[in-house]
């Protein structure tokens, strides 16, 4: 059996000017054994405003996309934590103005367990790239103990250090994306790893499915037998949560005459959440891979509308000027696969920051999942992954 490797990837940069340095790190990442588990209400504000930001980039293209609530959350949540005056920017992604860094904490540990052969593990990394922008010594052994790592690389070798740095801290292995702007750079790394298998052998049959109005095709489905599951519909789509082992498959099918456009997927999860109903469910969900790419530079840099943030202030040494540094770009890579095996998925997002001027009675109902969908991969009630499907067999 091939691993299931679920990898969501976060990159945040600061971009300055100069040239090269030598490599170093410090710090470790939280190293559970036992399965931690997440309280969504602590956390349902850092997911809410993470959805909210990704899923519109979901139909900047009519093919399957899917984005990454997580991994933004945690490649947001490192750069909070590591800088000043950051208030405002901590509440419009989620986060508490005054505990941020108690949540940020939590979050990173919550989503670092093992259990057998199934884990879900997660690291942050700061990275300095060239001399201009100096981490301070002491500042970063502080940081440290937030289990959050720091680097100092040059530019001919930062890639290799961080590439090597994920591999040996949770086995990633997933290429990260080269940073074309060749100033000096603070990179904030958040990286997340998910290995989650089927406790049974899945059933893997065809059905139909239908790409467009007139138009079907024959994919490889999981089958529903007869069993009791929890359901949610109302007038505008049906809604079923898949369990794999420790994490879920959350399905969301709209109803006929309806356009995924016209749902708001983690609403509807969380209507999901407040009034499903237990029923026993017969049917079919299609096994999907998706991968993309999305630009993600807007909603970040509305975060900081204001230019109140000092970024790294807690990193940088007291004579480094982060007066002009501001966010620039960002951008994200998904790749998640729905599988007879489990969940296997890869995501890698680059923030770039230049220095620039209750059941009820039970019933019987059918899901069959024929035409394009949405699928979150939910850890805990925690999205991971929000996808839209409109052909499976791509």
């Amino acid at each position: 059996m091939n691993k299931n490797i679920n990898l969501l990837f976060s990159v945040l940069l600061l971009v300055g000017c100069g040239s090269n340095t030598n490599v170093n790190y410090t710090g470790q990442i939280p190293k559970n054994q036992g399965r931690v588990h997440l309280e969504l209400d602590n956390y349902k504000s850092i997911a809410s405003f993470a959805s909210k930001d990704l899923v519109p980039f979901l139909f900047e293209e009519d093919e399957n996309s899917t984005c990454s609530p997580a991994s933004y959350a945690l490649a947001l949540g490192g750069v909070v934590s590591a800088s000043a005056n950051v208030e405002s920017f901590a509440t419009k992604s989620g986060f508490s103005s005054t505990d941020y860094q108690k949540e940020f904490k939590g979050l990173l540990n919550g989503l670092n367990w093992m259990e057998k052969k199934n884990s879900l593990r997660s690291a942050v990394l700061y990275q300095q790239i060239g001399p201009s922008l100096a981490f301070d010594d002491a500042k970063r052994e502080k940081m440290a103990g937030e289990y959050i790592s720091s680097m100092v690389s040059s530019h001919e070798s930062y890639l290799e250090d961080a590439q090597n740095f994920f591999k040996k801290e949770i086995d990633l292995d997933l290429r990260l994306p080269q940073l074309t702007n060749e100033d000096d750079m603070i990179a904030t790394y958040g990286a997340l790893k998910l290995l989650d298998y089927f406790s049974y052998d899945a059933p893997d049959v065809k059905n139909d499915f239908y790409v467009e109005e007139g138009k079907k095709i024959s994919v490889n489905t999981y089958s529903l037998v007869a069993n009791e599951r929890d359901y949610y519909e109302n007038d505008k789509y049906a809604s079923l949560c898949q369990r794999i082992n420790c994490t879920d498959v959350f399905f969301i099918l709209p109803k006929d005459g309806v356009e995924l456009i016209d749902i708001d997927p983690y609403q509807a999860y969380l209507d999901y959440l407040s009034k499903a109903e237990t029923v026993n469910v017969t049917g079919y969900l299609p096994y999907f891979h998706v991968k993309n790419q999305i630009d993600i530079t807007s909603p970040i840099c509305q975060k900081n509308s204001d230019k109140k943030i000092r970024f790294f202030d807690k990193l940088l040494k007291d004579d480094v000027d982060r007066e002009y540094l501001d966010v620039d770009s960002g951008k994200q890579v998904n790749d998640f696969e729905f599988s007879p095996k489990g969940v296997k998925g890869e995501s890698a997002t680059v923030i770039a920051v230049v220095s620039e001027s209750a059941p009820v009675e039970q019933k019987s109902v059918t899901f069959k999942v024929d035409k394009p969908f949405y699928a979150l991969s939910l850890y805990d009630d925690f999205p991971l992954f929000i996808s839209k499907i409109t052909d499976p067999s791509k």
